[in-house]
């Protein structure tokens, strides 16, 4: 039918005859209708397979296939990739110069230039962490196999956790031994030594007692692609870790590279030389809390100091300073420059406001979430899906985001009445009661109170107070 629709378009361009266009267009009308009733047609079985799949999958409680089958069927999914623009300002218009441009930025950013670190203060441990240190026994070996997670990405070389479970008796000895001479040679093949990067866009209550309180929130510049190597075995060295665990991660970082994924398409591959790998925790949001305004800056000064000793460099473009009741006008600055001051700033996801109201924050987290519940609507109109799974989904999918930090908030009337509003509404949505059916909302929630009563997480004292 498409190609039909096709054809006929091309006799429309190329008709010469008025009174024979029109008879072509009538016929492109009527097939255009036919091809597009075709496709809802074909999008709605596609549509409730998916939904019959995830009630399948709901109901052997498969929860790792139910959340992989929602994103299937949440609307909207918008690819990563954007247009790319070379050092010069123009845009990449090849995947060729795409990749070369990646290719490049992420060589520039992870091989920056690393400073001496032999002034710096870090102080090493005279007593070493009651660590292990003998080679990896067959036993241990079988034991991380079974704590790998199933259903991960593989790395280059396409080997999957179930791969590696699939055989319990060869596979185990064959690792030990690659891994125990590793151990003792503290050399580790090539191929381990190159890794793939994938591009992601980048996305306290004082006022309580009326005591004052400044709240530094810092912004490292590129925290985990400067961070020095040297500085890590100090660090390391410096919690008691023993010298044989940091030999073996010194081998891994050497000559360490990686390939960048755009798509379908591996970069060539680069050397990195600064930076910290995924593997060693590293905490990179810091906020600076101090009763007094010398302490704030004194505290600043240090983290400025110490931190340029690893390669830490604070962006005092982004870093954000709050007073909360005071009316000091002095000004804290960071390596001579001066500190934004903000009346709210996000901290691990959640808004912080300088009077200590939380509603700011439960309307930003209100506005992600109905986002959320917007791209999830295949779901909530399926008339496969059985309600129960709905809700299960919605509270996974959506109260997850919700009540991210709801631990801090400081739950008030207004607030309560916030989230009721807005957990009735999804739950009509969900259970499809819409006007002119009245339904109040005591018996709408009677079914589902204990799912989704927001307000009982809460317990306010009178005052304002979480409790």
């Amino acid at each position: 039918m498409v190609e039909l629709r096709c054809k006929t378009k091309k006799k429309i361009l190329t008709a010469k005859s008025a009174r024979l266009k029109d008879q072509l267009k009538e016929t492109y009308t009527i097939q255009d209708k036919e091809v597009k009733k075709s496709a809802r047609k074909d999008m709605k079985d596609y549509v409730d397979k998916l939904a019959q799949d995830a009630e399948n999958t709901a109901s052997k409680q498969d929860m790792g296939a139910l959340y992989r089958i929602t994103k299937s069927l949440s609307a909207g999914f918008k690819s990563t990739d954007t247009p790319v623009r070379k050092q010069d300002g123009v845009l990449a218009s090849s995947i060729e110069e795409e990749l070369i441009c990646w290719k490049e930025h992420f060589e520039r950013v992870l091989n920056q230039e690393c400073l001496s670190t032999e002034h710096a203060e870090i102080i090493e441990a005279i007593d070493t962490l009651d660590i292990d240190t003998n080679t990896p026994t067959i036993e241990e070996v079988k034991h991380a196999i079974k704590l790998l997670k199933n259903g991960k990405a593989p790395g280059i070389d396409q080997v999957h956790a179930e791969m590696l479970k699939a055989e319990k008796v060869l596979t185990p000895r064959l690792l030990t031994d690659i891994l125990q001479t590793i151990w003792q040679t503290e050399t580790a093949p090539d191929d381990w030594k190159v890794g793939l990067m994938v591009k992601l866009p980048k996305k306290e209550e004082s006022n309580e007692r009326n005591a004052t309180l400044y709240a530094n929130s810092i912004d490292f510049a590129k925290a985990f692609d400067s961070i020095h190597r040297p500085a890590l075995w100090m660090i390391l060295r410096h919690h008691d870790i023993p010298n044989k665990i940091i030999s073996i991660i010194q081998m891994l970082y050497k000559d360490f590279q990686a390939k960048v994924i755009c798509g379908t398409e591996l970069t060539e591959s680069f050397p990195i030389q600064t930076g910290s790998l995924e593997d060693l925790d590293f905490a990179d949001d810091i906020a600076l809390l101090s009763q007094r305004y010398k302490d704030i800056q004194s505290k600043t000064d240090d983290l400025v100091k110490y931190g340029r000793q690893i390669g830490l460099k604070i962006n005092v473009n982004k870093t954000k300073l709050m007073k909360i009741n005071t009316k000091i006008g002095k000004e804290v600055t960071a390596n001579n420059n001066r500190i934004e001051e903000v009346d709210n700033f996000i901290y691990l996801g959640s808004k912080i406001t300088a009077n200590g109201d939380s509603t700011m924050d439960v309307e930003n987290r209100i506005s992600k979430v109905r986002a959320i519940f917007a791209k999830l609507r295949n779901i909530w109109k399926s008339s496969i899906i059985r309600s129960k799974t709905k809700i299960r989904i919605f509270k996974t999918n959506v109260f997850g985001v919700l009540l991210y930090g709801s631990e801090s908030w400081k739950v008030t009337k207004n607030i309560s009445q916030k989230l009721d509003t807005f957990q009735t509404r999804c739950l009509r949505r969900i259970l499809k009661i819409f006007w002119p059916n009245k339904i109040t909302n005591e018996e709408c929630m009677k079914e589902h109170t204990q799912l989704l009563y927001l307000t009982r997480l809460k317990k306010d004292d009178g005052n304002g107070l979480a409790m």
